[in-house]
């Protein structure tokens, strides 16, 4: 390539409006790019700011849903805590021959504590044992067998 030497205003214009269109082309092409991305950008700012919107309120109904579920739970696991000391008291009380009005009266943090407990309440209790208020045995029916069983508690074993 050979060196062209430029001896008039006129030609050095030339020379350089060309090369400024060129470069104003290349920055035209590379503002346009710059637009589109920018323009991408903008989309993806509003779905993610949407998206950061569902997202923000589905935290806050879940906040406001859980809210008292840890205290439910300390609530349910304490009920469950007394049902199984209040049934320990009764296994206890039951295999020691307690009445049932003093197993409210055990006191311990465990089965065994419980049971010594026990064990030292039933040394100064004594039950006695109750017959029953009636008779034990069954009411004959009425189904046509009554004579018989008159009859039968009438008998005495070895005489007719």
């Amino acid at each position: 390539m050979t060196f062209k030497v430029i001896e008039t205003q006129e030609e050095l214009e030339a020379v350089l409006s060309d090369r400024l269109k060129r470069a104003e082309k290349q920055h035209e092409e590379r503002a346009v790019e710059i637009q589109r991305q920018f323009e991408e950008a903008q989309k993806k700012i509003a779905e993610l700011t949407t998206t950061n919107d569902s997202m923000s309120k589905t935290i806050t109904e879940n906040q406001e849903k859980y809210a008292n579920a840890d205290k439910t739970i300390e609530e349910l696991n304490s009920k469950i805590s007394a049902y199984e000391t209040d049934s320990a008291k009764t296994k206890i009380a039951i295999e020691l021959g307690l009445p049932m009005e003093l197993k409210d009266t055990i006191q311990g943090s465990d089965e065994e504590s419980m049971r010594k407990n026990a064990e030292t309440i039933s040394k100064y209790v004594k039950v006695k044992s109750v017959p029953p208020l009636g008779d034990p045995e069954p009411a004959p029916s009425d189904d046509g067998n009554a004579e018989y069983g008159a009859l039968l508690k009438n008998l005495q074993v070895g005489k007719e």
